[in-house]
């Protein structure tokens, strides 16, 4: 990789856990979140547990964030749910309307609430002397690059994605090429200005440092913390035959289009097979797909804002991934393996699964696999609880937010450093 400095996240072995207070004077942290916070979709829960766990760790943690949630976004794996974030969490201003949480940009955010979120993180800096910002995604980073002209502070850039992969899922076809090219180009320019970068995969690290960034690399995955793995684990529901699972939102490039053709044909097959979307409302639209591919009567959309996602994925027979393009790693899956049940996976937004092993790992939008993979495993009850157990066992024991943290942490030492910020300036005190 060209020499460039990078560091892998090994989450099998890692030092003292992050929940653990750190013993050494901490820079405090904003965490820049333009999105909907909480809310129970990728980016969002990434942002939430990772400020949460380090956090615990000792160091003072701020987010910044939109003015709304997700609905009904609290924190469903906490035994104690009237106990507090241990972040502090500001808002922009309240914007009158009613806003979207699902993801990508759009007009209103880029012209109204992401300004707001400018503003707003540059009060918090100068409020409370931050001088170490994490910026989740581009928009987060554009308002972090505004803010460092104002305020010398250190940018470590969280990327979850990249835009040339995913810009053109969100809007027609007949602008993908456009979309594209523009995308690929922040990809060259943005992220090599912040001091740090976090790719979530390295995928995702290769193609950064294939345009030369000069910033310092830490992949650093996603993950699920102790009391989420506890809360799987006390789910006992038998698992209902037939039952086919997914779990996550309805955007473009989720490959819900794929995932309807290749049930259509399981159904062909499978008289018992059924179905469950576990999805943010509104349910018409992908309803009536399945009523137009003739599966309608097998087809169940379960409301995600108010479902039991444990006991929703651990009944599932099978766990479908149906995602083709996807640089970083999709967090449904984590909770997939969690479930210990098999999954089935288009093979690039797979990674970290092994085919045969843990997982049903198929070509990119080969359907006709898609399907005969779902079909195999119907059938063929105990190897799907081989795969699932493996699973599991892997998740429980390579994928919590309490190593992840670790990763994190050194990654802030080390944007701190390149701006010659060091120990708080009452260390020596």
């Amino acid at each position: 990789m060209g020499g460039l400095p990078v560091e892998h996240s090994n989450l099998a072995a890692t030092a003292s856990p992050a929940s653990e207070p750190v013993c050494r004077p901490m820079e405090p942290v904003l965490m820049v979140a333009a999105c909907p916070f909480p809310c129970r979709r990728g980016t969002p829960i990434r942002i939430e547990r990772l400020a949460e766990t380090i956090a615990r760790s000792g160091r003072e943690v701020h987010v910044v964030a939109y003015h709304y949630s997700g609905e009904n976004d609290g924190a469903p794996f906490s035994d104690n749910p009237d106990a507090g974030p241990a972040y502090k969490l500001h808002r922009i201003a309240n914007v009158p309307g009613t806003w979207d949480p699902a993801p990508g940009p759009g007009l209103g955010k880029m012209l109204l609430l992401n300004p707001l979120l400018f503003a707003k993180t540059l009060k918090v800096v100068r409020k409370h002397n931050i001088r170490l910002l994490h910026c989740h995604h581009y928009e987060a980073l554009l308002v972090g690059l505004a803010v460092r002209r104002f305020r010398p502070v250190s940018i470590v850039y969280d990327a979850h994605t990249l835009l040339g992969d995913e810009l053109s899922y969100y809007a027609a076809p007949i602008f993908e090429g456009t979309l594209n090219r523009f995308g690929s180009l922040l990809d060259r320019v943005l992220p090599k200005r912040a001091d740090h970068i976090i790719p979530v995969t390295e995928e995702i690290h290769d193609k950064l440092a294939a345009t030369k960034v000069a910033a310092p690399m830490t992949i650093v995955g996603n993950g699920l913390e102790e009391a989420a793995i506890d809360w799987f684990r006390r789910q006992t529901g038998a698992v209902i035959a037939g039952r086919v699972v997914y779990a996550g939102n309805l955007a473009a490039y989720q490959g819900i289009d794929l995932l309807l053709d290749a049930f259509a044909r399981v159904a062909e097959t499978h008289a018992h097979a059924r179905l469950v979307l576990v999805i943010p409302q509104p349910h018409e639209a992908v309803l009536e797909q399945a009523r137009a591919r003739g599966i309608g009567d097998r087809v169940t959309a379960v409301d995600a804002d108010r479902a039991e996602l444990a006991h929703e994925l651990c009944t599932a027979d099978v766990l479908v991934n149906p995602r083709i393009e996807c640089p970083g790693y999709p967090l449904k899956l984590l909770n997939y393996m969690a479930a210990e049940r098999p999954i089935v996976s288009f093979k690039s937004s797979g990674k970290n699964l092994k085919d045969g092993i843990d997982a049903c790992i198929v070509p990119d939008g080969d359907v006709a696999a898609f399907a005969e993979a779902i079909s195999r495993l119907l059938g063929d009850r105990a190897r799907g609880d081989t795969l699932g157990q493996t699973a599991r066992d892997t998740v429980f024991n390579h994928y919590s937010w309490e190593a992840i943290a670790q990763r994190v942490h050194t990654a802030y030492d080390q944007a701190c450093a390149a701006r010659g910020i060091g120990e708080r300036d009452n260390a020596d005190g």
